[in-house]
Parts: C-alpha cells; structure tokens; sequence
C-alpha cells in the first residue's frame, strides 16, 4: 500500500474517532429531567377486541403528593381507542385534581373494565361501560398488586374481588 494512501487512511480513522469521542452539545441527567419524566403502564386489548386501554404516567412533578407508597397510581391517567373506529386516544375518565386511577381488569366480553382510582387517601373500585364512558363507584377499597391477581369477572355482571374495609389504600 502506498505510503500516502496509508497517511490518508489514518488521519481519517483520527477524524472519524474525534467526532466520535467529542459530545455534541450533551448535558447531565439531573434531578428535574427526572422530575419530568413520563411513561406507560398496563396497555390492553379488551376481550372481543373492540377497545385498547392504557396507562399513562404523568410526570412525576406533577403528582399531587409524595407520601404514599402510591406514585404509579396517583401518575396513571386512563386512555381509550375504539379499535373499531381508530382516532386519536382519548381520557377514558375526566381528569380529577390529584386523582389517579389505574386499569384492574376487564369483564369477559370486554363491555366494561374494573377500575382503581386513588382520591387524596381514599381508594375506591369503579366499573367503566365502555362504550358510554360511564361509571359507577363503589365504597370497597379493592386489593391491588402487580404480581397476583386480585381482582376476576365471574361474569359480565359478576365481579369477584379481594377487598379492605373503608377505602383505605392496600399498600
């Protein structure tokens, strides 16, 4: 190989590692970018496969408080897609200042979905129809884990669920 040939390959294999090495306009990762960070939850197809919920977690400089065991829920907002007339997702429930509510399951033929909702230190069960956007409150404070069931639809009028008395949160 020629000597000028060699020189040239070697001052752009220089180059190409000194704009690799040099960053471009890079900062730390602080404190408020993590403050401001978002994400998602549980994503899920109904049964029949007519609606997808999910779970969006909102910044967690925005959460209403710090002093529960409870920031997933209290950052988790609810939104919808009807799969049969695909748009833009949508609140599966108007907002509630400090409020937040998290998906625990849906009814057999996937017309309703159970619901948690985190209300200041009041923890409460909902049954959305999801069609309508309704919803019906229940003074039970269900149970809620990530990594058991605590919550099945005997039918779709049927809820089984394991349950604390009042609505005090279960963690």
């Amino acid at each position: 190989m020629p000597p000028l040939l060699l020189r040239a390959m070697r001052c752009l294999l220089a180059l190409c590692l000194l704009s690799v090495a040099m960053p471009l306009g890079a900062r730390t990762y602080s404190v408020d970018d993590m403050l401001r960070t978002e994400g998602f939850g549980r994503i899920e197809v109904a049964p029949g496969g007519r609606w997808l919920v999910f779970e969006r977690h909102m910044p967690f400089e925005t959460a209403a408080r710090f002093d529960l065991d409870a920031m997933e829920v209290l950052r988790a907002r609810l939104y919808m897609v009807d799969l049969a007339h695909p748009a833009t997702a949508r609140l599966l429930l108007p907002p509630e200042h400090g409020a937040g509510m998290v998906m625990l399951g849906f009814s057999p033929r996937g017309t309703r979905l159970a619901v948690g909702r985190l209300d200041g230190q009041r923890w409460t069960l909902g049954i959305v129809t999801l069609a309508t956007g309704a919803v019906r409150w229940f003074a039970v404070a269900p149970d809620y884990s990530d990594f058991r069931p605590t919550l099945a639809w005997a039918s779709d009028d049927t809820l089984v669920i394991l349950a604390h008395d009042g609505d005090t949160p279960p963690w």
